[in-house]
């Protein structure tokens, strides 16, 4: 019994280093989508709303 459960331990570890790189890519991709969409928001609002077109300023003026 000690056997198996010291086998399930050491398949518990090896499962759990096999996932840490998996996870941190994906923490990586939501950071940098984070990242873009904080950055698109920032333009939006620091933007000169008289350079739009006509039809996009209603629409720019009600996100800032």
């Amino acid at each position: 019994m000690d056997d198996l459960m010291a086998q399930f331990k050491a398949y518990t570890e090896v499962t759990t280093q096999k996932a840490q790189p998996k996870q941190r890519e994906v923490d990586e991709r939501v950071r940098l989508k984070q990242e873009t969409v904080e950055l698109k928001e920032w333009e939006i609002m620091t933007a000169d709303v008289n350079s739009y077109l006509e039809e996009d300023r209603p629409v720019l003026r009600k996100m800032k």
